[in-house]
């Protein structure tokens, strides 16, 4: 019976062990995830010091189709820059028609915009 007893102790000692540890591993994950994500949200000041206005004025007139690609999606600046170009080319430009990565929410609201609502 007191092989039995230490046997015991000893495996929930293992297993109290093996349980911490991946309590560990399991919140270094996820805090580096978390971490990652807090650091992507950061303003990158080098790059906005050589950053210049985009208007409809730098885009040549006879273009029939216009892309405008964007290195982060989701990125609020690109997402304002996106708008800006996109208001100036209906308003300036009489674009009708946009294709755009987005989801439905957001073209929607474009949508409503272009064909003459706010």
């Amino acid at each position: 019976m007191k092989v039995i007893g230490k046997f015991l102790k000893i495996l929930g000692k293992i297993v109290l062990t093996l349980l911490a540890f991946l309590l560990v591993c399991i919140l270094l994950y996820f805090g580096k995830l978390k971490f990652e994500e807090l650091q992507a949200h950061r303003e990158i000041k080098e790059v906005q010091a050589e950053m210049k206005p985009l208007s409809a004025e730098y885009i040549p007139e006879n273009i029939s189709i216009l892309s405008i690609g964007e290195a982060a999606h989701g990125c609020k600046e690109m997402q304002e820059l996106k708008l800006s170009v996109f208001k100036e080319m209906v308003e300036k430009r009489g674009f009708t028609a946009f294709a755009l990565e987005a989801d439905y929410g957001e073209c929607a609201e474009i949508n409503r915009y272009i064909q003459g609502g706010e």
